[in-house]
């Protein structure tokens, strides 16, 4: 679905339900071999705004999903998949300072929450969720050029990006400075 909400902003939302019967899956006991997945589930909504003025560019989404095993094929496997929060979201505010200040410069601030989430397909362990908060801007240099800057996970929290089993953890980047130079042509 798409609204459009005012004259610079859209809407979008979707839901969806996503059946999987049979897929290869590494097993929990055995990470060198492969089982069938037997038959999972992804049910969830999903939505985003944009919306902007002359100075001034904000996005918000948010996701709330379910993702369960129907029919399991190993008495190891819990009810839903290791890894997946069921809540997410997200928000970009952007300020454009070459319409106020007569400066081409862009700066911007955003936020992505992520819930709490299985660690294992046993169901047996959770990772905490997590907020990470990013800052960055970019200067025309001239038409084309453009240098840009920001920087990750500004409070430099320690977080868990992604599981896959208790012994398959990733961890998030702690506070990262970058700095690009992009031409258009």
């Amino acid at each position: 679905m798409h609204w459009q909400v005012a004259p610079r902003s859209t809407l979008h939302a979707a839901a969806y339900r996503v059946d999987l019967l049979n897929l290869p899956l590494t097993d929990p006991l055995d990470r060198t071999a492969s089982i069938s997945a037997g038959h999972r589930r992804v049910k969830g909504v999903e939505a985003s705004l944009d919306a902007a003025s002359q100075a001034w560019s904000l996005n918000v989404n948010a996701s709330a999903s379910r993702a369960r095993h129907l029919t399991k094929t190993d008495d190891s496997f819990g009810d839903e998949f290791a890894g997946v929060p069921r809540l997410s979201g997200g928000l970009q505010l952007g300020h454009d300072l070459g319409l106020s200040a007569g400066v081409p410069l862009r700066l911007w601030a955003a936020a992505m929450v992520v819930g709490t989430r299985f660690a294992d397909a046993q169901n047996t362990a959770r990772v905490a969720g997590y907020t990470r908060i990013d800052l960055g801007g970019e200067y025309a240099l001239a038409p084309g050029l453009r240098a840009s800057a920001g920087v990750r996970n500004l409070g430099n929290h320690r977080y868990v990006e992604a599981v896959t089993a208790l012994d398959d953890v990733y961890q998030g980047p702690l506070r990262q400075l970058w700095v690009s130079l992009s031409l258009t042509l």
